[in-house]
Order: C-alpha cells, then sequence, then structure tokens
C-alpha cells in the first residue's frame, strides 16, 4: 500500500536537497523541524526528540547546537544549513543516503568539508550514498562506482577509475574533455559537446545521444542500445552504445 511503501522510504532513505533553503520551513525554527521528523520516524518522546536533533547537529559538525536548535532557516550560513539538512535526512538511520547536488550553492572550502563529511558518515555509520551531480571534480574526490546518465537513461558504468580514466562512450568522452585541466594550461578553447538535450516530452526511438554524437550510424536512430561488458576481463564496466560496443567486440575477436 501507500502507506507502507511510504514507511519503507522513511526507513531506508534520507534525501539531501540541493538547496536547504527551500527544503525547511522558514517560519520554523530548524531544531524542531528536526525533532519532529525524529518523533515520526522513530517515535520517540518530544523530549527524547529534542536529544536526538540536537546529538545530530552536533555530530554535523555544528557548533553550539543547543543554540542553533532554536535558530531559523535565514539565520544559519549555507555552509552550516546544509550540515542541518544531512542531519534531517539521517534522523531515520537511513540505510541508503541521496545526496542531491549537495554542494552546488557553496563556495570551495565549504564544498570540501560538506564532502568530507559525508565520507566521515558513509564510513562511520555505514550508509551507502548515491551522490547526483554535474561536477566531475565532485564524482573524483567522493565516489566508488560511477554512473552517466544521458536523457535519463543509463550510457555508462563501472568504477571511478575505469570511468574517468579509460573513458568509451562519447557523452562520457565528451563530459571529461570539458573540464579544464590548470596542470596543462593551453589557451586553446575548451571543447563542447554540440547541440542540445533531447525533449523529454519527445522522445525518438534509438540512442538519445544520437543527435549529438560525433560517430552516429544509421542504427543509432533506429535501435536503443543496450548496456554491454566493455571488455570480457570487466564485469563491472559498461556502456550503452552500437558503434563502441561494435568495436570493442571486433578487437576482442581479432
Amino acid at each position: 500500500t501507500d502507506k507502507n511503501l511510504a514507511k519503507i522510504r522513511a526507513s531506508n532513505f534520507g534525501v539531501v536537497f540541493q538547496d536547504p533553503i527551500s527544503a525547511f520551513n522558514p517560519m520554523k525554527r530548524i531544531g524542531p523541524q528536526l525533532a519532529s521528523q525524529a518523533s515520526r520516524l522513530t517515535g520517540a518522546s518530544s523530549n527524547e526528540a529534542r536529544k536526538i536533533a540536537v546529538d545530530l547537529l552536533g555530530r554535523m559538525g555544528i557548533p553550539d547546537p543547543e543554540d542553533r536548535y532554536n535558530r531559523y532557516p535565514h539565520e544559519m550560513s549555507g555552509g552550516m544549513l546544509q550540515r542541518a539538512m544531512i542531519a534531517l535526512a539521517l534522523v531515520g538511520n537511513p540505510r541508503i543516503l541521496i545526496a542531491d547536488e549537495p554542494t552546488t550553492a557553496l563556495d570551495a572550502t565549504v564544498q570540501a568539508q560538506i564532502l568530507e563529511l559525508l565520507r566521515e558518515l558513509q564510513q562511520a555509520e555505514q550508509v551507502s550514498i548515491i551522490l547526483i551531480t554535474h561536477d566531475i571534480s565532485v564524482v573524483a574526490a567522493v565516489s566508488d562506482r560511477v554512473i552517466v546518465l544521458y536523457g535519463g537513461q543509463i550510457v555508462e558504468s563501472g568504477s571511478k577509475i575505469e570511468v574517468l580514466t579509460n573513458a568509451v562512450h562519447p557523452y562520457t568522452k565528451g563530459l571529461l574533455a570539458s573540464v579544464p585541466d590548470l596542470r596543462n594550461w593551453s589557451t586553446e578553447p575548451l571543447v563542447g559537446i554540440p547541440g542540445t538535450p533531447p525533449d523529454q516530452s519527445k522522445l525518438l526511438p534509438g540512442c538519445r545521444f544520437a543527435n549529438r554524437c560525433s560517430l552516429v550510424a544509421d542504427v543509432c536512430k533506429r535501435e536503443r542500445p543496450i548496456l554491454e561488458k566493455v571488455s570480457d576481463l570487466d564485469d563491472h564496466h559498461l556502456i550503452a552504445c552500437h558503434i563502441e560496443n561494435n568495436r570493442t567486440r571486433g578487437d576482442q575477436h581479432a
């Protein structure tokens, strides 16, 4: 039932939203919002829920959590508010934490602090983290496994090392090529991906990257590619590309 499904989601999943200021009720103080969630998910009394909320704020590295408990969202900095958002996501002791662009609105120093906090939580709480981001540097810093999506579909997946150093899909290669390399400074302009993303309301058959791909062939426009192994030696590095899959199979048979 919908009620049981909501209970499963609440007890197993926590969500850290991209913009914490819009995730909190601006008319209520931070602490009582955490305590209310704690009461709902754990059945704690009001006093117990308050203790849970204060403890979580402290564990998230927020100084003077007793004082912050009574602050409104607009009274906290972006970094502190994002920490409070993570605390809210952890109230129910979830097994999986979904973090949607958790560092987008933060400066570089605070971004690094939040990413380090997520790493510590993953190890200390044994929680799995699904990080949604467009920032390749964030992917490189915190991930173990990478899934590259285009038009709502997986185009490449594998270990961080395989995907970031041995990318095969044209879209993944395009993403990596668009990142500036400060170690090898060049006056050449960055390489962009031509065209625009597909209209999700008017999706055509075939590969969704076909209209932007330099390798496109007729089959790409007719048939949707499926995920296949890049190599028989690696069961985890997968791509969905007619051209690259055929090329890989040809190399292995040669």
